[in-house]
């Protein structure tokens, strides 16, 4: 296990993109497929409108069920989580936390809870810094 640190800035796009990813991993890990196969078929793009938003539609359901298919509930429920989805619920959980002191949201909040190290890696510090 390697002790290199990293510090990286982000802005608040930034920040929102990658929470996106995290827990999108971390979903699709659990077997969650639906945010992955509509990132898959968006690729970050909103819905169209009209005849393409049926076509849309389609492709994501048919990609969500081949992604239901690898994904297949004795693969993704074993009752030991890898370390990498461990790790994720901790990335997961600190970007959230961040992003909720950031929304200045009540204090019993969606992410107001302080992030728990669930893997072996500590807790990521997340510092805001306003220019």
């Amino acid at each position: 296990m390697s002790n290199k640190r990293y510090r990286i800035t982000l802005t608040a796009n930034q920040l929102e993109l990658v929470g996106a990813a995290v827990e999108i991993m971390l979903r699709s890990g659990m077997g969650q497929t639906y945010d992955l196969a509509e990132w898959l078929t968006l690729k970050g793009n909103d819905y169209p409108h009209g005849n393409g938003f049926d076509i849309c539609i389609a492709e994501r359901n048919l990609i969500k069920g081949v992604l239901e298919g690898i994904t297949s509930y004795e693969t993704v429920h074993s009752e030991k989580e890898s370390d990498s989805v461990r790790e994720l619920k901790t990335l997961y959980e600190t970007i959230r936390h961040q992003q909720w002191k950031d929304s200045r949201a009540p204090e019993w909040g969606v992410g107001s809870h302080k992030p728990i190290k669930c893997g072996k890696e500590p807790v990521p510090e997340i510092e805001r810094i306003d220019e």
